[in-house]
């Protein structure tokens, strides 16, 4: 997310509509994969992208 992308209503329109959560990302959206990575939980992960994207990527970046 970018100021300049959010300021185009046009484009924000576009991101939100191709989102399938319906929505753009916030900073708490973030907390729960930052704990966990940040725990022993997540010992054993190395080397993975993990997607935060409300399901853009799934539903196809246009």
């Amino acid at each position: 997310m970018t100021k300049k992308s959010w300021n185009n209503i046009k484009r924000r329109k576009i991101i939100t509509s191709n989102t399938i959560l319906g929505r753009w990302g916030e900073p708490k959206d973030l907390e729960g994969i930052i704990i966990f990575l940040s725990s022993d939980a997540s010992s054993y992960i190395t080397g993975q992208d993990i997607y935060i994207d409300g399901g853009w990527s799934v539903k196809g970046i246009k």
